[in-house]
């Protein structure tokens, strides 16, 4: 989602530079952007070194979002249901973009756009946070 894969640089293009702040400026210097793009890691290909003949290894990067304020707002709202579904067995969920909630737990899953139907849900099915 987050991860970009770039071809066809060449092998040791980053002439000893961090490979996260080289395909930042390659991205910038690429797209034309005004300043080079966050990115948390980057790193080539997990594979050997490409020979003479052989096609260079991917870059690998992963670019942070640079989320709207309106969509962060409406992603915090449902951290109140996600301490109460934290570390409960069996229980998995996460947000979607741009703020959906999904709930997965004993084969059925479910999607909230609403935080408090979601946090409802969770204390009628978990309990409360504070009941820990």
């Amino acid at each position: 989602m987050q991860n970009l894969r770039v071809a066809g640089v060449k092998e040791g293009k980053e002439n000893g530079q961090r490979t996260r702040l080289f395909v930042a400026e390659l991205l910038k210097e690429t797209l034309g952007l005004e300043k080079a793009p966050e990115i948390d890691r980057a790193h080539r290909a997990l594979r050997r070194r490409a020979g003479d003949n052989e096609p260079p290894r991917h870059l690998i990067a992963r670019i942070f979002r640079d989320l709207p304020t309106e969509v962060v707002k409406r992603r915090a709202a449902f951290t109140p249901t996600k301490r109460v579904l934290r570390d409960k067995p069996g229980v998995r969920f996460g947000l979607l973009y741009p703020a959906k909630l999904r709930v997965s737990h004993n084969g059925s899953e479910r999607f909230f756009t609403d935080p408090e139907e979601a946090r409802q849900y969770a204390e009628r099915i978990f309990g409360s946070a504070e009941e820990e």
